[in-house]
């Protein structure tokens, strides 16, 4: 199953998918990188690379603006609770997610 295959799955709710993603989206610092390669992990690697060399899911990422109109505000700019409040807040999320994820793999030119 490929990464996307089995995003798009978790997205759906579908139960028949092997795993969650496994994945990093924070890359990591320059000096763990560093040690890695003195325990014997290839050297100059992009993160990609990294990536692929633990068996990570890769990973492409995409900012789009998340506050618009008819998206409801976090009470609080810092802290307090998120914007899903119940069931129905959590299926409009998930329909915007997946319209916003078709968009983006579209122009990026990642979605067939």
């Amino acid at each position: 199953m490929t990464t996307r295959e089995r995003f798009l799955k978790i997205m759906e709710g579908d139960p028949t998918v092997d795993h969650g993603p496994a994945l990093e989206w924070a890359m990591w610092w320059d000096k763990t990188i560093e040690h890695w390669e003195k325990e014997g992990m290839p050297s100059g690697m992009s993160g990609e690379q990294v990536a692929k060399y633990f068996g990570l899911d890769s990973i492409t990422q995409f900012w789009f603006p998340h506050y618009t109109a008819d998206c409801p505000q976090p009470k609080s700019k810092y802290v307090g609770p998120g914007i899903v409040r119940n069931e129905e807040d959590y299926r409009y999320y998930v329909k915007l997610l997946k319209e916003y994820s078709r968009y983006a793999c579209k122009k990026a030119g990642n979605y067939s």
